[in-house]
């Protein structure tokens, strides 16, 4: 089995409480950690075949993880069972096995747990990727995902990036649909999917939040008062910061700053919705200007509060 290496950074936030039903291995303070993150698709479809669960346990031991990120939630679609996302994953690899068994994310912790690793739900948070159907673009509309300063909805990019003409010279970093945390619905509907998530699989030892962000356009835009393409101006966002802020909206710091607070409005509820003793984490942009600027994403305060 080949292992791809995958660099960034994760920063972590939560620490491990008190036991409340599960292992809590190793020390989570200043012991040396190793994490591994595992795709949901892909070539390998770990969670959808039990020999394959036992390779990764095999492969995790023989290079020292002490962490696996496995993912558990990408393009609104999950790998266990869910009332809010599409868990047509899940139940294909209930079909594919013995139903009385446990399935793919069960026999991951178990294993784990048993090697005195721990397992994160990695979950993609604001990223509906190429999924125009996700459930919840379905229950809430377009008006979930995000529109640029132009006026133009990411569902109405061609191929999932910038139009014409602008794709001349813009393009955005990673193309997809992004969900927009300012309107109203959105960061409920993901709540209750985590809470689906804890339902399914309290022995997890965390969870990972990864794009948790607004998409970067290339050439990158270091805020809104410069020349360029950034993301949040829908209707629904607009009428929201006009009434909180009491004055119409005008692209600068107080516009940055909405947008921003809006997606740690998300890592702060989705966190405080799981136990107490799993840890919190994220995967962020390295250089921490950029993150801040243009991914709306202030991962430092993530860490200070």
């Amino acid at each position: 089995m080949k292992l791809a290496v995958l660099v960034f950074l994760c920063v972590v936030w939560g620490a491990c409480g008190e036991d409340r039903g599960s292992p809590a291995p190793r020390d989570s303070g200043s012991a040396p950690r190793l994490g591994l993150w595992v795709l949901a698709e892909g070539s390998h479809r770990t969670l959808e075949d039990p020999a394959k669960v036992e390779r990764l346990l095999g492969d995790a031991a023989r290079l020292g993880v002490t962490d696996i990120f496995v993912q558990v939630y990408r393009a609104g679609r999950s790998w266990f069972p869910s009332v809010q996302a599409d868990d047509a994953p899940w139940q294909a690899t209930r079909d594919s096995e013995d139903s009385k068994g446990p399935d793919g994310l069960h026999r991951l912790i178990e294993g784990a747990h048993r090697r005195n690793v721990r397992v994160h739900a990695w979950f993609n948070a604001l990223a509906l990727h190429r999924n125009r159907k996700a459930p919840l673009l379905v229950a809430l509309g377009r008006d979930a995902v995000l529109v640029d300063r132009k006026g133009r909805n990411l569902m109405d990019y061609p191929n999932f990036d910038v139009p014409e003409p602008d794709r001349l010279h813009v393009r955005l970093g990673t193309p997809g649909l992004y969900l927009d945390p300012a309107t109203p619905g959105v960061i409920e509907y993901l709540e209750k999917t985590v809470d689906d998530l804890v339902a399914a699989a309290p022995g997890l030892d965390g969870l990972h939040l990864d794009f948790i962000r607004h998409p970067l356009s290339l050439p990158i835009v270091p805020g809104s008062r410069f020349d360029g393409l950034d993301f949040g101006y829908g209707e629904p966002s607009i009428a929201r910061f006009e009434a909180e802020a009491g004055q119409p909206m005008r692209r600068g710091q107080s516009w940055d700053d909405f947008r921003r607070a809006r997606v740690h409005e998300v890592v702060r509820r989705l966190g405080a919705r799981v136990p107490e003793r799993w840890e919190r984490s994220a995967a962020v942009l390295p250089w921490t200007v950029r993150a801040y600027l243009s991914a709306m994403q202030d991962w430092q305060r993530w860490i200070e509060d």
